[in-house]
């Protein structure tokens, strides 16, 4: 289901610019950057799998608080 909202955020994108609406336009845009913490979510989720090694003595349980940061440093202002 995640698979489907950056395209159904193109055409929201398109219906509100064809129409000249801004709350499509917008919504669109939420929902891209909704798509890009999902899909760096998931980087992370797959990255912690790895097991430790002599270069990463914890392996790579790191992923998700960097995630986290990025997600939050990403987030507008109204959010925090």
């Amino acid at each position: 289901m995640a698979a489907l909202r950056p395209g159904y955020a193109s055409v929201e994108a398109l219906a509100g610019w064809w129409s000249g609406t801004l709350a499509l336009v917008s919504d669109a845009g939420h929902m891209v950057s909704d798509s890009a913490s999902l899909g760096l979510a998931a980087l992370a989720a797959s990255a912690m799998r790895y097991p430790p090694s002599t270069r990463h003595s914890y392996g790579l349980c790191r992923a998700k608080i960097m995630t986290a940061f990025v997600n939050a440093a990403f987030m507008p202002d109204s959010m925090r």
